[in-house]
C-alpha cells in the first residue's frame, strides 16, 4: 500500500440529519449520502491518515474478516472518494 496520507477536500462541506451524514460539493453541484461505514472513513479523515492507518481502524473494527478482504474494500473506498473530489491527497508536512 502507498504511504500517500488522504485528507478530506476542504471545499466539501458536511452536514449531519438525524443519523444521517451528507457532503455537499457545491463546485461540483452534487450531495453525496453516507452510509454507516462511509461516514466513518470521513471521520478518520479528518486526521489525514495513511491508507496503512485507515485499513489498521477498519482491520480492528472487523476482525472477522479477513484482512485482505478489509484492505480491498478500504482500497475502494478511498478510491471513490478520490475519484469523486470529495477526498484528496495530503500535503505533505514541512520537513518530511
Amino acid at each position: 500500500m502507498t504511504a500517500a496520507r488522504i485528507r478530506r477536500n476542504p471545499a466539501v462541506h458536511e452536514e449531519a440529519v438525524d443519523e444521517a451524514l451528507f457532503l455537499i460539493d457545491e463546485a461540483a453541484d452534487a450531495i453525496y449520502h453516507l452510509d454507516a461505514l462511509a461516514a466513518a472513513l470521513w471521520r478518520i479523515l479528518d486526521a489525514e491518515p495513511g491508507l496503512d492507518e485507515v485499513v489498521a481502524v477498519f482491520a480492528d473494527a472487523f476482525p472477522e474478516v479477513e484482512p485482505m478482504t478489509v484492505a480491498a474494500d478500504v482500497v475502494r473506498a478511498v478510491e471513490s472518494l478520490c475519484s469523486s473530489g470529495l477526498a484528496i491527497a495530503a500535503r505533505p508536512a514541512q520537513g518530511r
